[in-house]
């Protein structure tokens, strides 16, 4: 292009190379303050900003300081550098309790981890209902049960008053024998009844012991044979003490006929066996056979009356006997030739005649009178 050497201002450039220049600059609107924002068609980036427009400023994140954020960065920092920098040197590493692996903490923390979050939580099974739960390693007291079953089994406590102490007394109603007394309630110690030493006895024991070690063991049951009808038999160690304490003997029949004399009246009558045999036979009230009697003379020509039970043993026998200011009376003997009973005859206040017998150590007293059956058949009854 031509330039004149006197001009003070040449051009640098075609005219029209200036206007296709000046084509290429376009404008837009700044995106903060909306203003007129030039730029060239040719530039890489094209500018959102004026110069004093892009920069703002904003609070670091870690120290609160002031620092300079360009509007455009997609992804602003959030702290200064340096700040950063002294941030991660804060983050340290151990092993995990677990796996082994690194685990990354922050001294800040007040509660340094020792597991990994996928390392942490393990499954163990509810001790009520047996269904999985999650456990933390990290507990120091992990539960044993979920929640909701430990909620439910709680409701299953009731309480109720001690029958001692009048106290309040939890029980679970799954216990098949609820308790009715405080554990430092239930015992007390109670005097054995036959040497008075203290017994411990449970409160809501029906049966408590009566009697202590020792007298159980000096007592001991034992066995005894039947008088009346042979039978073996246990005399336990409560009878033993008590026959002992009332000065008794000790029961010399069975309870099976303990049971048989126990009901009254007796009705004895006389019968005659196919053999032209005199019987007298026995009865208690229920109608059942207790003895058959029958008279006999010893070897010296003596008469006696022999008595047997049902089962055919004999139970004693019976003789003729004059005391020392010669009154008459019968006396019963044992096998075992011990006296049972001595009958004397005897009239009641209408002159109307008995038989009283006197028998046992407990000196039990009968009385025998002969009665008559509606069709006129004599019998005797005792009471």
């Amino acid at each position: 292009m031509k330039i004149h050497r006197a001009w003070d201002h040449p051009p640098t450039a075609h005219k029209e190379c200036k206007d296709r220049q000046a084509a290429k600059w376009k404008t837009r609107s700044c995106r903060h303050c909306g203003g007129e924002l030039k730029y060239h068609a040719d530039w890489d980036n094209i500018p959102e900003y004026h110069k004093e427009c892009a920069w703002k400023t904003a609070s670091c994140g870690i120290c609160g300081g002031a620092m300079k954020i360009h509007r455009a960065w997609d992804h602003p920092p959030t702290a200064h550098k340096e700040c950063k920098a002294r941030q991660a040197a804060k983050w340290k590493t151990r092993a995990c309790r677990h796996c082994g692996r690194e685990l990354k903490y922050h001294v800040d923390w007040s509660k340094i981890p020792e597991y990994h979050k996928e390392c942490a939580w393990k499954t163990a099974p509810c001790g009520i209902c047996g269904k999985p739960m999650k456990i933390h390693r990290g507990w120091d007291h992990p539960p044993t049960a979920h929640k909701e079953c430990k909620a439910r089994q709680a409701a299953k406590w009731k309480t109720r008053s001690c029958r001692h102490c009048g106290r309040e007394l939890k029980y679970h109603v799954d216990w098949k024998r609820i308790p009715e007394y405080h554990k430092e309630c239930a015992w007390t110690t109670t005097p054995c009844q036959s040497c008075s030493t203290g017994i411990k006895t449970h409160r809501a024991w029906d049966n408590p012991p009566r009697f202590c070690d020792g007298c159980k063991k000096k007592f001991a049951p034992k066995q005894s044979s039947c008088s009346h009808c042979g039978k073996s038999f246990q005399i336990p160690t409560g009878t033993q003490i008590n026959c002992k304490s009332k000065g008794w003997d000790l029961p010399k029949r069975c309870p099976d006929c303990r049971e048989l004399f126990k009901h009254k009246p007796f009705r004895t009558v006389r019968t005659t066996t196919i053999l032209g045999e005199t019987v007298f036979k026995t009865y208690n009230s229920l109608g059942q056979l207790i003895s058959e009697s029958k008279d006999e003379k010893n070897l010296f020509g003596d008469e006696r009356r022999r008595h047997k039970s049902a089962t055919g043993k004999t139970t004693g026998t019976t003789t003729r006997e004059k005391g020392w200011l010669g009154d008459e009376y019968t006396q019963t003997k044992g096998p075992d030739g011990k006296v049972k009973s001595r009958s004397r005859r005897k009239k009641d206040l209408f002159g109307d005649e008995y038989t009283e017998s006197v028998g046992g150590s407990s000196k039990t007293k009968h009385k025998t009178r002969t009665k008559k059956t509606i069709f006129g058949d004599k019998y005797r009854e005792t009471k």
